[in-house]
């Protein structure tokens, strides 16, 4: 009895390449970061001004006007759980509505301000340069606690399955709890400012002289894998 699925004969399978119309527009000076919001559809470009792109047409809408006096321009975030975008300059983490493209809020610091992130609830970790890790709500901007560190930190990254928080300085890495609580704290040579995640095994990736593991008992593995001129990591989720 024939059966095709032992058919011998080749199918040719023809791929279309896909064809790009590139554009591009004269954007604001000191263009530090880009996010999309998904509730409006729309791409912000941060600089001395917010570039605001649609998604689907790629022409620019505008650019919108957020600085107070010689700001400087660090970070944008979209925040998935109230829906807002997130400016962080050197003074003030600004609350940002991209349904009407609107400030709607800000938090106002004594110290210069250097990286943010959101917690699983969707509040707001910021780290300044005096050491502090604070937590803001997401509600109103108001403190909800903070903490101070023994160095500053330039990075955070927040594992919403493990409910951590993991904060990097120049020489070392701290894991948090949601509550800005100190779980584990290790010294890590020639440590590099990135952190990656792998989501099939939960993991966390941070690199120095090698690339080191963290597990849920926020135990720091040496993979043994040495590094040098490192640039940049992205799990790939596809293959």
């Amino acid at each position: 009895e024939y059966n095709d699925d032992y058919n011998k004969d080749f199918r040719l399978v023809q791929l279309q390449d896909n064809q790009y119309d590139i554009q591009s527009y004269n954007g604001s000076e000191n263009m530090v970061d880009i996010e999309y919001s998904t509730i409006s559809e729309l791409v912000y470009v941060l600089g001395n001004s917010i570039t605001i792109i649609d998604s689907y047409t790629s022409e620019k809408i505008g650019d919108f006007t957020y600085k107070i006096g010689n700001e400087i321009p660090i970070k944008l975030k979209f925040n998935t759980v109230d829906n807002y975008l997130y400016i962080l300059t050197d003074k003030r983490l600004i609350k940002f509505d991209t349904l009407v493209n609107q400030i709607i809020d800000f938090y106002n610091s004594s110290n210069d301000l250097i990286f943010f992130e959101f917690d699983n609830n969707g509040n707001i970790i910021l780290s300044d340069i005096s050491n502090n890790i604070i937590k803001l709500s997401n509600i109103n901007l108001s403190i909800l606690t903070s903490i101070i560190l023994p160095e500053q930190i330039i990075n955070i990254f927040n594992n919403p399955s493990r409910n951590k928080l993991y904060l990097l300085s120049n020489t070392s890495v701290y894991i948090l709890d949601n509550n800005l609580t100190l779980l584990s704290y290790n010294t890590i040579n020639n440590l590099i400012n990135d952190i990656s995640y792998e989501p099939i095994n939960d993991d966390i990736y941070i690199f120095g002289d090698s690339i080191y593991r963290i597990d849920n008992n926020n135990n720091i593995i040496d993979t043994t894998i040495t590094i040098t001129n490192y640039k940049d990591s992205i799990f790939n989720i596809i293959d």
